[in-house]
């Protein structure tokens, strides 16, 4: 049985060769489906559609270095899948969203300014993206609350992730690797909540926090994030440092429970 939705090849094999095409021809509440091939555009969603690409390593959406890849506006519930996702412009975002309920998940998404870029919206899902090779921040929360990013890959970025000017978002089981920096809190950011993430070999800092009320840790299951350079022992065996890892140098913002071990997801 072949799904209901509408369908996008390159090779002209199905009714569209364009994504954008389908999108503004698709009903709200509908979903386009993208074979693979290399579609060389940026799209703007307005509606609510699933979009779904058939192989994140083979469907692939190039902005070609113009503007956004895909920016979501006056619209919300999209759901976006399954795509690589590459080559913003010079200051522009792989996914640039402003609206709320959004889910982003299965992506790779790379070689952008910014790879995804909350900006100003609320309650969206960043799940099990890999993002790779962005120039500014690999996922950036600006002014936004309620989102979560879960179980995603952070590698080669300038910043793995920025969260300025937001609340109550939460980042959850991510792995940050090979970034200069991995993740930071600023500019009045706060109450959010970051744990079981990964931190190794990012090359000037793994994490900051430059803002009160923020929370490095889980405290219903005392668990925090795990950090290649604590130095702690755990004595107890539990899985658990003895000692609280400092976040910041002066040992204002601290992980209290640190792992001796990375999550592996």
């Amino acid at each position: 049985n072949i799904p209901e939705g509408l369908y996008v090849s390159i090779s002209g094999e199905k009714e569209f060769t364009s994504i954008q095409e389908a999108i503004d021809q698709a009903p709200e509440n509908y979903t386009v489906y993208v074979f693979p091939g290399k579609y060389n555009e940026t799209i703007i969603i307005n509606k609510t559609i699933n979009l779904i690409g058939e192989d994140p390593e083979k469907t692939i959406i190039d902005g070609r270095s113009l503007g956004d890849v895909i920016t979501i506006t006056n619209s919300e519930k999209c759901n976006i899948t399954g795509f690589t996702i590459q080559n913003s412009g010079s200051n522009g975002a792989g996914v640039e969203i402003k609206t709320q309920n959004n889910n982003i998940s299965n992506n790779i998404i790379k070689n952008s300014y910014n790879g995804i870029h909350s900006n100003r919206a609320n309650y969206n899902s960043f799940f099990n993206n890999t993002l790779l090779s962005n120039n500014n921040y690999a996922i950036y929360i600006y002014n936004a609350n309620y989102n979560t990013a879960e179980k995603n890959i952070f590698s080669d970025n300038s910043y793995g992730m920025r969260i300025k000017g937001s609340r109550n978002n939460k980042v959850i089981s991510n792995y940050f690797k090979d970034n200069d920096r991995g993740m930071y809190y600023c500019c009045g950011a706060t109450s959010n909540v970051a744990y079981h993430n990964t931190f190794m070999n990012n090359s000037i800092w793994n994490a900051n926090d430059y803002v009160a009320g923020n929370t490095w840790y889980n405290e219903g299951t005392s668990k925090g994030n795990y950090w290649d350079d604590y130095n702690g022992i755990d004595e107890d065996n539990d899985g658990v440092g003895d000692t609280a890892y400092n976040i910041t140098s002066d040992g204002s913002k601290q992980d209290k429970y640190p792992l001796m071990n990375p999550i592996h997801n």
